[in-house]
């Protein structure tokens, strides 16, 4: 067995199309969060160091706490209704 330590395929041997198939961001109101903030927070200006990164990003996650509504339209999206 050449020191393997398992018989056959490896465990994780799967085509790459199915990766493709299994995520799904559209599924998950965590990636429009994501999106929103590149989008909003880290797109309209570039820091000119990490911190100056952090402070921006915190500030804009802040913001949205205050404003849960924001929040609650990532989970009305025609394809996360499941989490909702």
């Amino acid at each position: 067995m050449g020191g393997l330590p398992f018989r056959g395929h490896p465990p994780f041997a799967f085509e790459k199309s199915s990766l493709s198939d299994q995520y799904r961001p559209d599924l998950n109101p965590d990636e429009y969060l994501n999106q929103d903030v590149k989008s909003n927070a880290v797109g309209r200006r570039r820091p000119a160091d990490a911190e100056t990164m952090r402070k921006d990003i915190s500030g804009y996650l802040r913001g949205r706490q205050r404003r849960p509504q924001i929040v609650m339209n990532y989970f009305k999206h025609e394809s996360v209704p499941y989490a909702s």
